[in-house]
């Protein structure tokens, strides 16, 4: 149930009453300030021209046990399902990606759409901050680079990832991303020499007409 307008003003009272005892905690200068500043408020004994002893009450108006941040709630709420959502998207644009990949080593269009996919994929992780599906998408580029024949460009992705995924310290490094790098660097070196040899074949084949 939420509360009313009335218990609003409670609610904040309770919150800074818990502000104050976990300052009160963990933080020993502020524990010395607070003490300091209210035995400074109290009267000296006229005889022994000491202090006297401080004894401090807080009476709460807390109508609730427990102290609920409403929009925090839906904000949380609201980023919760983005995140299934984009995490479902993700999961259906994989599926369709491998489909499209594993046609593109025979025809080009489905390699082009291959990329796209992996494009969109990106931007899934971009959103969702996760650096290492970030770089698994593009080395998912970079395959589709190479069935279009795009050497080049593949080959500097996948020097790129390698690079970046050896840069973190060991107990953060991926391997999966780091299998990835050598598997596809050893098909960019195989279907480079394929398709050079096939460049040679089809000048050896338009000379000898």
């Amino acid at each position: 149930m939420r509360p009313n307008d009335g218990d609003r003003g409670a609610d904040k009272e309770g919150q800074h009453f818990a502000v104050l005892l976990h300052e009160l905690r963990t933080s020993k200068m502020y524990r010395q300030l607070v003490l300091q500043n209210w035995t400074n408020c109290l009267p000296k004994d006229s005889q022994s021209g000491t202090r006297r002893k401080l004894i401090v009450q807080w009476k709460l108006k807390d109508t609730i046990p427990y102290i609920i941040d409403y929009q925090w709630c839906i904000r949380m709420n609201r980023c919760a399902q983005e995140r299934q959502h984009l995490d479902t998207s993700m999961s259906w644009l994989s599926t369709l990606g491998g489909a499209c990949s594993a046609l593109g080593d025979y025809d080009a269009s489905f390699a082009l759409m291959a990329g796209t996919i992996s494009l969109q994929q990106l931007e899934i992780a971009m959103r969702l901050g996760d650096l290492g599906s970030m770089s698994r998408c593009r080395l998912y580029a970079a395959v589709s680079f190479i069935q279009q024949c795009k050497f080049k460009l593949a080959k500097s992705i996948i020097i790129q990832e390698y690079h970046w995924v050896k840069s973190l310290p060991t107990d953060l490094q991926d391997i999966r991303i780091d299998n990835m790098c050598h598997g596809i660097w050893t098909k960019l070196i195989y279907e480079r020499k394929m398709h050079r040899n096939k460049v040679i074949q089809a000048k050896s084949s338009s000379i000898g007409l």
